[in-house]
C-alpha cells in the first residue's frame, strides 16, 4: 500500500478578496492509503492519523459545537454535518451508512464505503461551529485532533 497526499483547491465558500489578502490558497488533504480492490482503486485514511487524536469530543446529535480539528466515526444509519452560524445552517457532507468525517480548518473529508473518499471545503468564522444530525440510528463517536506536544 502506498500513502498519499492531495491538493483540495478553494471552493466557491471563500471569496476572491479573501483568498487575495491572504496570500494563499488550496490546502492538502489528510494523508490515505490507496490500493486495489480488484480492479477498483479504493482510499481510506492512512492508519497514523488516529495518532492525532487529542481526546474525547462530546458531539450532540442537533446541537452545535466548536472546535478548529475532530475526528467523527459514525455508525450506519444517515447523517449530515452543518456548519452553523447563528440561524444559518449550511449542509456541508450528508453520509449514508458507517463513515470517517476527518475536519481540519476549512477541510471537510468523509471517507465512507465508497471507493473514493468526499473531499470538499467549509470556512468557519469566528462565530460559527459545527452540527451533526443523525437519523436511522446511527451513532456517532468523536476526538478533537492536534499534533502531539
Amino acid at each position: 500500500m502506498a500513502r498519499y497526499r492531495a491538493w483540495s483547491p478553494e471552493v466557491a465558500g471563500r471569496p476572491a478578496a479573501e483568498v487575495a489578502a491572504a496570500g494563499w490558497s488550496g490546502a492538502l488533504t489528510f494523508c490515505r492509503e490507496l490500493f486495489l480492490d480488484g480492479d477498483t482503486l479504493v482510499s481510506r485514511p492512512a492508519p497514523e492519523l488516529t495518532a492525532l487524536r487529542r481526546g474525547p469530543l462530546e458531539v450532540v446529535a442537533g446541537e452545535a459545537f466548536a472546535t478548529a480539528a475532530f475526528e467523527l466515526e459514525i455508525g450506519p444509519g444517515a447523517s449530515t454535518l452543518s456548519l452553523v452560524d447563528g440561524p444559518l445552517s449550511t449542509p456541508v457532507a450528508s453520509v449514508e451508512g458507517p463513515a470517517r468525517i476527518l475536519v481540519d480548518g476549512s477541510l471537510v473529508e468523509v471517507f465512507d464505503a465508497g471507493p473514493a473518499p468526499f473531499t470538499t471545503r467549509a470556512y468557519p468564522t469566528a462565530t460559527s461551529g459545527w452540527a451533526l444530525q443523525l437519523s436511522g440510528g446511527a451513532a456517532v463517536t468523536a476526538w478533537r485532533l492536534g499534533l502531539p506536544n
